[in-house]
């Protein structure tokens, strides 16, 4: 497999984001990018190739490259193309409820990761209106970008964060099986994301999921790799970790609102997953 590189780096200085536009995209190479990278197909067809499957795009068509992951085009005609270029670590992605919506966690944490398996019929492909509406956000953060006056990077990333909120709300209305998988997936993240304090077993996860326990942990270890329990309990320790920078809750109120009933049991897990007991850790975030 012939791969190249990026030749020019898009973001400037150290912006979270990049607009850049493909009026005709050619066929290209295999590469690779160290970002993720948004793409929304404006009109013409072509043939885009990862390195396991190959899958005809239109206009429409939205879908996640993940950093590292090779991919390339053939068979263009009149393919036009704009990349969204983002650093998720430097973004606010689970900002306010957007890791509540099921459509966020398919279409841009396991519709990219599980496209090998499930084919790019669980893309995500907007009607006309809802097209232009995308395009119209996405032009509104390339003139931010491109004018850079005071405030610019407040307003694309909550452009950008908008952007990711209406698709994420419009892969729900995709009605394929492969995406209504994924949706239902989905759906078991953003409930575990909000209700992450109360018990639930390894059966109820994966009855809500709609699969069997087995797969729902084989999926977990190729998505997250980690199994759901681990998973729930990473939740828990993140936002007792929020909860421990960021308010003057009692420690042991913190734990009991995260979903540890045994105070010593919290402590070495929150030991484990951050390299210092809660109160040391409350210590160094909040100086005292």
């Amino acid at each position: 497999m012939i791969q190249s590189k990026p030749k020019k780096n898009h973001f400037h200085n150290d912006d979270e984001l990049a607009i850049v536009t493909m009026k005709e995209q050619a066929n290209l190479d295999f590469h690779t990018h160290k970002y993720h990278e948004l793409v929304v197909v404006r009109a013409g067809s072509g043939t885009h190739v990862t390195e396991s499957e190959s899958y005809t795009v239109g206009a429409g068509d939205v879908f996640i490259m993940r950093p590292g992951a090779p991919h390339s085009y053939r068979n263009t005609e009149a393919l036009d193309l704009i990349n969204v270029l983002y650093w998720p670590k430097r973004l606010p992605m689970g900002l306010a409820d957007m890791r509540q919506l099921p459509g966020f966690h398919a279409l841009f944490e396991l519709e990219p990761q599980l496209r090998q398996q499930q084919g790019f019929s669980a893309r995500l492909q907007l009607e006309p209106a809802a097209l232009t509406h995308t395009l119209s956000l996405i032009d509104k953060i390339n003139e931010e970008l491109k004018q850079r006056k005071p405030g610019y990077r407040a307003i694309a990333i909550s452009t950008f964060l908008t952007l990711v909120a209406e698709l994420s709300r419009s892969y729900g209305a995709v009605r394929t099986t492969s995406a209504e998988d994924m949706m239902r997936f989905g759906t078991l993240l953003s409930h575990l994301e909000t209700d992450y304090h109360k018990a639930l077993s390894l059966k109820q996860m994966a009855a809500m999921a709609s699969m069997s326990a087995s797969s729902l942990n084989r999926l977990f270890q190729r998505v997250h790799g980690v199994s759901p329990a681990r998973y729930l309990l990473n939740l828990r320790l993140k936002r007792a970790a929020e909860l421990l920078k960021n308010s003057e809750q009692r420690i042991t109120e913190i734990a009991l609102h995260c979903g540890f009933n045994d105070s010593n049991y919290f402590t070495r897990q929150f030991r484990s997953f951050k390299g210092f007991s809660p109160r040391n850790y409350r210590v160094q975030m909040q100086g005292l």
